[in-house]
């Protein structure tokens, strides 16, 4: 992975917020990139809630198979 630098997202609480209407629902981070959606929405999800990360980067996908290993509902596809 080196030292790739994904981007940083521009107004990502305020559409997170407008994003989720219920804990237990499934949501989708099309760009998963760095994570920084995926992160915020997983913090306000229940654990009976899912979150489908999808990228098409090969280093997006190694990246956030990395950071959110802990998380049982978090499926990570590559496109």
């Amino acid at each position: 992975m080196g030292n790739y630098e994904f981007h940083r997202p521009v107004l990502a609480e305020a559409a997170v917020d407008y994003l989720i209407t219920t804990s237990e629902g499934i949501y989708v981070d099309c760009t998963t990139g760095g994570t920084g959606h995926s992160q915020l929405i997983l913090k306000k999800i229940a654990s009976t809630g899912s979150l489908v990360c999808i990228d098409a980067d090969a280093d997006a996908i190694q990246f956030a198979r990395k950071q959110l290993q802990t998380h049982a509902n978090v499926i990570i596809r590559q496109t």
